[in-house]
């Protein structure tokens, strides 16, 4: 059996609600939220790259574009990662408390560890997965895109498409801001597969590094998200090549097939040809590495993670609802439904009020092109109403819905539902006890806790108990508040006063060597 490291950067969305006239207190917030982390936590400073590192084996920094991220340890299994994740969580939100008391004139501030930004700026907040693998970095597309076009059966983290003017559910909310099988930057053109090889081990090792996946608040689809892939990374690594046998014809076109397809009926066209229903292709990488559990590659959990991993794709096979209560698109899909109802209007119908909506935007872009209307926002009721600019627009929008048993004049209310479930969905995303998922939770109607999870309150303080991230937290705590000029990352921790550096290229370096003169 082979240990096995992996870990998770999640990236946090800041929002602010004001009532009062002041100005954005943002980035005051950002501020007094890193100057309270570096003030209460046990931490050293990181080495040139910013950030800190914690007592806990994390690190937690603020990202280009001025969000909150934070990095797990590096965990050598998927419980602990899905802990150190919970850890991350309640350590930024209680950074966030003494940060939201300390600025005065708002009525509300709270992190989402959500995945995009329906407000029409086209964000995207990713959940970035790290493995740990000793692979030719060559051999692992093929192998292992299949896998991450059809995982999100089970790891969407559920929505609405961020990109459409209507109202269309999805499996994977960020799976529609990819725009790249294979892609080398982090920050726009995203893929499927990530390029980056930064190992940040000695020479031997490797890091997978994705950002295609979501930051999820089920325990169980988290920990199957990191523990079948990394089981999937393992088979590849023993020389099994599971993608071989299904390998899609077009994996993005697939992946956002799969993710607009609720019900899981869509059968992934592959490059030879055949079709095959993406349950199916995970099938076919359960089976292999159900074959393979006793090979040297294979961590000793893999076993675990097989059971459910058969227990997941049965539920869903069935469709009789039980993945409601444990998995993040699941548990929110019948929510939903639920509200539309409970407005007036049919889930079924809208496919046919989102198609209206676009072509009537379409018709505004095209007027404003022609110079009939000015540059300015166009209130929809100036749109639809007597005395719309583009009538003949309107009239085919009016006539479209009709043959659908629909009536125009309920567009106003249909955009009305939109802003109100754009906004619970962000709500479910909300860091802490005030988020959706936290409040279903704590009424005990979802049934998504993981067995063997372990203390979450052990992990905001102490780090794993095996590999380099123990080492390095011990150290941190030790460390910490010295007069030494310590400082930090992954692999070293220098004493710029002493001019030592202790070195941890090791991964599984667990015991604290000798100190060397140097840089």
């Amino acid at each position: 059996m082979s240990a096995r490291l992996m870990g998770v950067e999640s990236e946090y969305a800041l929002v602010e609600i004001r009532s009062n006239r002041r100005g954005p207190q943002r980035e005051r917030l950002i501020d007094r939220l890193y100057c309270n982390a570096e003030a209460r936590l046990v931490h050293l400073p990181g080495y040139q790259d910013g950030g800190i590192f914690l007592g806990n084996g994390s690190r937690f920094y603020i990202d280009t574009g001025g969000h909150p991220e934070l990095c797990t340890p590096e965990c050598d299994n998927p419980w602990d990662v899905v802990r150190y994740i919970l850890a991350g969580d309640r350590i930024l939100d209680e950074l966030l408390a003494a940060a939201r008391s300390e600025i005065g004139g708002l009525d509300d501030a709270f992190l989402l560890r959500s995945n995009v930004d329906y407000s029409g700026t086209g964000s995207t907040w990713g959940s970035h997965e790290s493995y740990l693998h000793r692979v030719p970095v060559q051999r692992l597309p093929n192998q292992i895109i299949p896998h991450l076009v059809t995982r999100i059966l089970y790891t969407g983290a559920g929505g609405f498409h961020p990109l459409s003017p209507g109202l269309q559910f999805t499996l994977s909310p960020r799976i529609h801001h990819l725009t790249r099988v294979r892609s080398d930057d982090s920050t726009a053109n995203r893929g499927l597969f990530h390029n980056k090889n930064e190992p940040l081990s000695r020479s031997g090792f490797s890091r997978l590094h994705l950002l295609c996946g979501e930051s999820l608040y089920s325990q169980t689809a988290s920990w199957l998200k990191i523990g079948t892939t990394a089981v999937v990374v393992a088979l590849i690594e023993a020389g099994v090549r599971p993608g071989d046998a299904v390998q899609p014809a077009a994996p993005l076109t697939a992946a956002r097939r799969i993710a607009m397809d609720p019900a899981l009926r869509f059968a992934v066209p592959l490059a030879d040809g055949r079709w095959m229903p993406a349950i199916e292709i995970q099938r076919h990488y359960l089976a292999l590495a159900e074959a393979n559990l006793r090979v040297p590659a294979m961590p000793p959990w893999a076993g675990e993670v097989c059971r459910g991993w058969r227990e997941v794709l049965d539920r869903l096979e069935a469709g009789d609802g039980s993945a409601s209560r444990k998995l993040d698109w699941a548990i929110k899909l019948p929510l939903y439904v639920d509200r539309v109802s409970r407005r007036g209007f049919r889930w079924e119908t809208l496919p046919q009020w989102t198609v209206a909506i676009r072509r009537l935007r379409a018709a505004v872009d095209r007027a404003r092109l022609a110079g009939a209307i000015g540059d300015e926002p166009v209130p929809i009721q100036q749109v639809i109403g007597s005395r719309s600019t583009i009538p003949e627009a309107r009239d085919l929008a009016a006539a479209y819905l009709q043959r659908h048993g629909l009536d125009l004049s309920d567009l106003p209310e249909f955009q009305k539902l939109r802003r109100d479930l754009l906004a619970v969905d962000t709500q479910f995303g909300r860091v802490g006890p005030e988020g959706l998922f936290s409040r279903l939770d704590e009424a005990g109607v979802l049934a998504h806790r993981l067995h063997g999870l372990g203390c979450v309150a052990d992990a905001v303080r102490d780090p794993p108990h095996e590999g380099r991230a123990h080492l390095r937290g011990r150290l941190i705590q030790r460390l910490h508040g010295t007069s030494g000029g310590h400082f930090c990352n992954w692999q070293r921790i220098w004493s710029i006063q002493e001019g030592r550096v202790l070195r941890m290229e090791d991964p599984f370096l667990t015991t604290e060597g000798a100190w060397e003169e140097g840089k």
